[in-house]
């Protein structure tokens, strides 16, 4: 999947991806009646679709910070640090004074199944900290990360959501 990943040659799918995003989350804060959306986000890594290219949904940012122990924390951010490249899966010190739990979480992954099951990096970050997650969480994926079976294990977490430049699951 990584080499098919390479090879992929985007043209608007990032845009179309956020599309769909911003109107699921419009859905999702409909449906539960929250007046504000709290988005646990990440930056993209490698060949990871950029999720935030179009989105002009007006909701705060939280960003994922990935700690030595393979546990996640998400701490209040902005906009412009993460359009402007200046974060990394690993937040400066700056960043991790306020620690929240999101509404909705973004997943990313290297790829997925139509019954939502997600095959990530091999860390087992995501799953362990979606094992007591509450909220919503959604997989951000190109669509040609589909496969028939990612074999998941006893430990992986099934997703609420996947986005693609050509649906939501």
């Amino acid at each position: 999947m990584k080499e098919k990943l390479k090879e992929f040659k985007k043209n608007n799918e990032d845009s179309l991806i956020s599309n769909h995003l911003e109107n699921l989350l419009l859905d999702i804060k409909f449906q539960k009646n929250l007046d504000g959306l709290c988005v646990g986000g990440y930056s993209p890594i490698q060949d990871e679709p950029i999720w935030f290219k179009d989105l002009k949904l007006n909701v705060e940012l939280a960003l994922v910070h990935m700690h030595e122990d393979r546990k996640l924390s998400y701490h209040p951010s902005s906009w412009k640090d993460l359009t402007m490249g200046n974060t990394s899966l690993k937040l400066g010190d700056e960043f991790l004074k306020n620690e929240v739990i999101p509404d909705v979480v973004l997943v990313p992954g290297l790829a997925f199944t139509e019954l939502k099951h997600r095959l990530g990096r091999g860390a087992g970050y995501f799953d362990t900290f979606l094992e007591h997650y509450k909220g919503v969480a959604i997989g951000i994926f190109y669509e040609c990360q589909k496969v028939e079976n990612v074999f998941e294990e006893k430990h992986d977490q099934k997703l609420d959501y996947i986005i693609t430049e050509t649906r939501v699951y």
